[in-house]
């Protein structure tokens, strides 16, 4: 009989099993013999306990490898001794709690009030698999959570609900909670197609001197589950562990259940970033039932099984917080002293103000999306107005994943102008450029798609279509320009956000409140956020409302830029 051990994690762990035991022969003499392909080691619980019968067992194949090792229990039913396998040891995933959890309610559906065992955990077990087949017309493939992770990034992220990818954004962010916290994701390009499908490619790690991978596989074999986590504070400061190089990877994803995933998302302290890794789960799961993994009948996520209890609300410190129109017209004309520093991002900064574009919209806006029409309007009271055309966003670039437009008023016009001049742009010698040099003439090549440029380029490379085309070419942040704003006025907050909300008060300003109309202007869904009742608008109104509200930027002149 093997020593009893605790029910205890780090027990369990490092425990190895006995695989001889003591016997005699014929003779009666002691003898120690071998034993078979498991061995089983009995916890040290109370004999009056329904933890009673509780063993370790761990399995050796042919070779005499080791296995894993797996929760049973011993029991009597009908005078015969049986064993049911309960579940399998995972370090931090599946240990001593789960097991006396399950342990407990197998007590309550097979024992009577004495605690004897009046039904057959193995018949009742055996009898659902049987009825499962029955159900399915195709049996589950029986794949890791991990191999099902490497399917996912072969194909792209796709989206659960609609046709096509995540976006570039979105697979980012996916991409750091199911592969991340790992030096491979050092490999990986994130980009969106033309069609607002989020695309990787793979690039070389000049710090680790390691080759781009040639596809998924190449990365995954050079980077496997487990291997190269982060260590280093500055890139991974709490030691978060991916799903793919946690313990759950190497779990057959049938038997992922809610509690490897509630006890997964305790390593993170955020309640925003449990809800993104909750719906990392369900993209997983997602995918497996697509593809057939999970069989023709599979059963519901198990994310959706886990509660993530959201904490007492703190108003973010810029909740409801935009600027003036004087205090707007100071951080515009700032950002206009700043353009020998900070070039695109300035124009960036004041476009977004007289447009209440997000950012992430108009950083990705091309010189193709200009829709150039002058035309004199005549308003629905007998007005008229004079309009430029409309700047064009594709669903690639929305947040709302719609085509939507921006009309295109005087001071946007003007704005629009110098941005497309950029190209002949000589400067003054404040910046990292000496005086007289003209940083941006690739800028002016029609070949050049991209509206805002980056400083960040490669001119030996401009010669190449795909690098001209790509993001490396293309601006992607203000932060620096804003840092020199704030620094310049002296203001508390100070940032990017702050313009959406500073167009949309003015608009309503403007518009006497009226909520109908700045949300064609601020291109919301819906009025929730803005006020009132739905009230659809012809191209005309929204025209008019968009020559209105210019009239508050009148410091956008040619003479000013």
């Amino acid at each position: 009989m093997s020593k009893k051990i605790k029910l205890n994690d780090k027990i369990i762990k490092d425990h190895i099993s006995d695989w001889s035991y003591e016997t005699k022969d014929k003779s009666g003499n002691k003898i120690i013999k071998q034993k078979g392909n498991r061995s089983y080691t009995p916890f040290d619980v109370e004999k009056t306990s329904r933890l009673k019968g509780l063993v370790l067992c761990e399995y050796k194949d042919k070779a005499g490898n080791r296995g894993g090792k797996y929760f049973c229990v011993r029991y009597w039913f009908n005078g015969r001794s049986k064993i049911h396998t309960i579940g399998q040891y995972l370090p931090n995933i599946y240990g001593a709690k789960e097991v006396s959890d399950e342990l407990n309610e197998l007590h309550k559906r097979h024992t009577n009030k004495k605690g004897r065992w009046i039904t057959d955990p193995n018949i009742t077990k055996k009898l659902s698999e049987t009825r499962t087949t029955l159900e399915q017309a195709e049996e589950s493939q029986k794949k890791t959570l991990g191999e099902v992770i490497e399917e996912l990034c072969m194909r792209s992220f796709p989206k659960i609900d609609n046709e096509g990818t995540l976006t570039a954004k979105s697979i980012t962010d996916r991409a750091r909670y199911i592969i991340g916290y790992n030096w491979r994701v050092k490999h990986l390009v994130y980009y969106n197609d033309e069609e607002g499908n989020g695309r990787v490619t793979f690039k070389a790690n000049t710090r680790t001197r390691t080759k781009a991978p040639a596809n998924w596989q190449d990365l995954f074999n050079k980077y496997p589950s487990g291997h190269r986590i982060m260590k280093s504070k500055d890139l991974n400061r709490y030691n978060h562990v991916s799903i793919y190089d946690s313990p759950l990877s190497k779990l057959v994803i049938d038997d992922l259940r809610p509690g490897h995933i509630k006890k997964y998302l305790s390593q993170y302290r955020s309640h925003s970033v449990r809800q993104d890794i909750k719906e990392c789960f369900h993209l997983i799961w997602s995918l497996a039932v697509d593809v057939g993994y999970l069989g023709e009948n599979p059963k519901e996520s198990p994310s959706r099984k886990v509660t993530n209890k959201k904490p007492k609300k703190k108003q973010h410190k810029y909740f409801q917080k935009g600027f003036t129109p004087a205090t707007l017209k100071k951080v515009c004309d700032t950002a206009k002293k700043l353009i020998d520093r900070f070039y695109f991002q300035t124009w960036l900064i004041i476009l977004m103000a007289i447009t209440g574009l997000r950012r992430e919209e108009a950083v990705q806006l091309k010189k193709k999306h200009l829709a150039w029409k002058h035309e004199f309007i005549t308003t629905m009271d007998g007005k008229k107005i004079e309009v430029f055309g409309k700047i064009l966003l594709p669903p690639a670039v929305t947040k709302s994943e719609k085509e939507e437009f921006i009309i295109i008023t005087h001071p946007v016009k003007v704005v629009l102008e110098s941005i497309l001049d950029m190209g002949n742009y000589v400067t003054t010698g404040e910046g990292m450029n000496k005086k007289g040099d003209r940083p941006f003439e690739f800028y002016k090549s029609p070949k050049f798609p991209h509206l805002f440029a980056t400083t960040k380029y490669n001119p030996e490379r401009m010669f190449d279509k795909d690098y001209r085309n790509g993001d490396n070419t293309r601006l992607k942040t203000d932060k620096n320009c804003w840092k020199a704003i704030k620094k310049e006025l002296g203001l508390e907050h100070c940032t990017s956000k702050m313009m959406r909300k500073s167009f949309v008060q003015i608009s309503k300003d403007q518009l006497r409140g009226r909520s109908d109309k700045v949300k064609h202007l601020s291109r919301h869904l819906t009025e929730a956020v803005l006020e009132g009742a739905y009230d659809g608008s012809e191209l005309v109104e929204i025209q008019e409302d968009a020559h209105t509200v210019s009239k508050v930027f009148s410091f956008i002149t040619k003479k000013a830029v």
